[in-house]
C-alpha cells in the first residue's frame, strides 16, 4: 500500500512541475465501467476544448508496484476511452485499483489528473452484506440464518487459531461465499485448478469460499473458513514477511486449525505409505504440486507433519519457528535453528511416530480380508466333516 501511494505521488509531483497553470483550467468527467473478469473501460470527457493531442490512462492495482499504462483513443471530440481486456491483463478480485489519466496538449503542456479508486468486486452477482466485527460476510445465495452461521463459524475458527498461535485479531476480514466452486474459481481466474475449493488473499484481508447447498455445507464452512482465516491472520501478524514462510508450514498451520478436519487426508496418507509414495517435505518448501492427486497428498502431509511438530515440540516452538522463517532464513535452516534437526531427520521422526507405531495394527487390518477368505474356503469342508462325524455317532 505504501509503495503504491509513493508511485502515485511521484507521477503527480512530476506533472505538477511540468504544467501547474494547465491543471487549474481543466474540467473533466472520468467514468469507469467493467464486466468482471472480461473488460474494463475508462473514459475521460473534457468539458471544454483543450486541443488535446494524446491521452493515456494509468491504473495501479493494490499490492502491485508497477503502474499499468493504456493509450486512449478519441471516440468523439473531447471524449477519450481505453478498454482493457481483463482476460489478458487480469486484476485481482476484491482489490482496490487506483486510476488516473495523463493528457498532452498541442502546446506541449501535460495535464495529470488526481487518482480515483475503484473497488474491483465480482459484479456478476448482487452481494448481500452482513457485518459483525471483525467479519464482513458477503453472499448472493442463502438467507440471514446462513450468513449468521458463517459468522459463528468464523468466530469459532478465530478462537481455535489463537489456541495454537497468539495472533492478533485483524480489524476486518471479508468473506465472500459462492454457491458453487465453478463461480468461485472463475472469480480468481483459476479454471485450470479444479481441486481448489477456497482461497485467501492475505494482504487484502479477503477470502473466497465455495459452499454448495446440501448436507455437507456446514462441514465445509468449518473446514474452509478457519483454514483461510489462518492465512489472513498470519499475514496480519508478520506482514510482507509472510512470503518467507515455507508452503508446507503455511498450509500445515491452516489445516490443523480447521474445525472439521478433511477426512480424506488419513486415507491419502495410508495409501501413500502402503505404496511408498510419500512426498519429501523438502519438496514442499516453495510450492505444492499442480497435479490434483499430488496436491491433495501435499496438503495431507503438511497437516500431519505440522501437527506432529506442534504436539511434540509445543506451541512456543511453533511460534519461534514462524518468527525464524519470517526473518528470511531458508527452509532447511529454519528447522535446524529451532529443533536442531534437518527436515529429513524430522520427517523420519514424524513417519516413525505416525505410521511405524501402528505397523502391527495395520498389518493385521490388511490381513483381515485374507483371513475371512480362508474361513470361507476351508470352513465349508470342515463343517461338512463335523456334521458327518456327529451324524455317524448318533446312528451308532
Amino acid at each position: 500500500m505504501r509503495s503504491r501511494t509513493i508511485s502515485i505521488l511521484i507521477v503527480l509531483t512530476i506533472s505538477l512541475f511540468v504544467s501547474i497553470p494547465a491543471i487549474a483550467q481543466v474540467e473533466e468527467e472520468i467514468s469507469l465501467d467493467y464486466e468482471f473478469a472480461q473488460r474494463l473501460t475508462i473514459s475521460a470527457a473534457f468539458l471544454r476544448r483543450l486541443n488535446i493531442s494524446a491521452v493515456e490512462f494509468f491504473i495501479l492495482p493494490e499490492g502491485e508496484l508497477l503502474t499499468r499504462a493504456y493509450p486512449a483513443s478519441e471516440e468523439k471530440p473531447n471524449l477519450f476511452t481505453a478498454t482493457i481486456d481483463l482476460q489478458q491483463d487480469p486484476l485481482r478480485a476484491f482489490s482496490m485499483v487506483d486510476y488516473w489519466y495523463r493528457a498532452e496538449l498541442d502546446t506541449g503542456e501535460v495535464i495529470t489528473s488526481t487518482a480515483d479508486t475503484l473497488y474491483y468486486e465480482d459484479n456478476r452477482f448482487d452481494w448481500v452484506q452482513k457485518n459483525q466485527a471483525p467479519f464482513s460476510i458477503h453472499r448472493y445465495a442463502g438467507d440471514e440464518l446462513f450468513a449468521q452461521e458463517m459468522v459463528d463459524v468464523a468466530q469459532q475458527g478465530l478462537e481455535n487459531i489463537q489456541r495454537y498461535l497468539p495472533l492478533v485479531t485483524p480489524e476486518n476480514v471479508d468473506i465472500y461465499a459462492y454457491a458453487n466452486t465453478a463461480d468461485m474459481r472463475d472469480s480468481l481466474q483459476l479454471s485450470n485448478s479444479s481441486w481448489i475449493g477456497a482461497h485467501a488473499d492475505p494482504d487484502l484481508g479477503v477470502m473466497v469460499i465455495s459452499l454448495p447447498s446440501g448436507p455437507d455445507q456446514h462441514l465445509e464452512m468449518e473446514r474452509q473458513i478457519p483454514h483461510e482465516l489462518m492465512h489472513i491472520m498470519l499475514y496480519h501478524h508478520i506482514g510482507e514477511r509472510y512470503i518467507n514462510l515455507p508452503v508446507w508450514l503455511v498450509e500445515g498451520l491452516a489445516s490443523i486449525v480447521e474445525l472439521y478436519p478433511n477426512p480424506d487426508y488419513a486415507i491419502l496418507l495410508s495409501s501413500a505409505v502402503n505404496g511408498d509414495n510419500l512426498l519429501e517435505i523438502q519438496s514442499l518448501c516453495t510450492n505444492f504440486p499442480s497435479d490434483a492427486t499430488d496436491a491433495y497428498l501435499a496438503y495431507a502431509q503438511a497437516e500431519s507433519f505440522t501437527r506432529y511438530l506442534y504436539d511434540h515440540y509445543g506451541d512456543e516452538a511453533m511460534e519461534t519457528l514462524v518468527a525464524t522463517y519470517s526473518s528470511g532464513v531458508d527452509c532447511e535452516r529454519g528447522v535446524e535453528m529451532v529443533f536442531g534437526k534437518d527436515l529429513a531427520g524430522l520427517q523420519t521422526e514424524w513417519f516413525e511416530d505416525t505410521f511405524d507405531a501402528n505397523g502391527m495394527e495395520t498389518g493385521i487390518r490388511n490381513l483381515v480380508p485374507w483371513i475371512l477368505l480362508l474361513i470361507v474356503v476351508i470352513g465349508g469342508p470342515i463343517s461338512v466333516a463335523i456334521i458327518f462325524f456327529m451324524s455317524k455317532r448318533e446312528i451308532q
